[in-house]
């Protein structure tokens, strides 16, 4: 089951998963989840990924 992505908390357009290969040698094995417009992301997560979703979906001031 894919975890749902709530919109780009800046411009509104979805997210992404991105899982970094070979390209950028300093972050690879690391995943981020990042804007399709904008641009904007996560931190880089490396190791266990079970946060990665949530670190996109959780907002500021947000009600859980």
């Amino acid at each position: 089951m894919t975890e749902k992505l709530k919109p780009c908390p800046f411009c509104g357009a979805p997210g992404e998963r991105y899982d970094i290969g070979d390209s950028e040698p300093d972050n690879v094995g690391g995943s981020v989840i990042q804007c399709t417009k904008c641009l904007c992301s996560t931190r880089v997560i490396f190791g266990e990924k079970a946060g990665l979703y949530d670190a996109w979906n959780t907002r500021a001031g947000a009600a859980s």
